[in-house]
């Protein structure tokens, strides 16, 4: 089976997050979350701009070939911006929720809970952008976007 190496990276985003706020609390943990989603902003303003400049002479399919992945690329990474998000907020919160609710105990229970819950919340709010927008392609269907999405949750 191939998948894209950040479906195996991505998930330590939750862990580092939930360590984060274990270790300097939960308004340093936004703050990362935050620098994050503006890294992310910053790569797509780097990518427009070289969208925009001159392409290079006497390559041969190279133009329309950048334009398709430029498309794809700025749907996706806004769709995933988003997702990013709205997940990595749940992840704060909910790691904070378990944590006064269980006296400050039980850190395996805590990361775990607030990241099943955020990766499932991750995973629906990307593919339901993505379906919706047409991102995932006309070939997908509403059973297989939900197959998707249960095979990543």
């Amino acid at each position: 089976m191939i998948v894209p190496v950040g479906v195996i990276a991505y998930p330590f985003t939750f862990l580092a997050t939930d360590l984060i706020s274990e270790l300097f609390g939960r308004k340093k943990a936004q703050m990362v979350v935050w620098i994050g989603f503006f890294m992310n902003m910053f790569m797509l303003l780097l990518m427009s701009i070289n969208h925009w400049l001159p392409d290079a002479s006497g390559v041969s399919g190279g133009t329309s070939l950048f334009e398709g992945v430029y498309e794809f690329m700025i749907k996706n990474t806004i769709a995933s911006m988003i997702a990013y998000l709205t997940a990595q907020t749940v992840d704060v919160r909910l790691f904070h929720f378990w944590k006064r609710l269980t006296n400050g105990k039980h850190l395996w229970l805590r990361n775990n809970a607030s990241t099943m819950v955020s990766e499932l919340v991750d995973s629906s709010a990307i593919l339901s952008i993505l379906y919706f927008t047409g991102g995932l392609g006309s070939e997908v269907t509403t059973l297989g976007a939900l197959g998707i999405l249960i095979m990543n949750s």
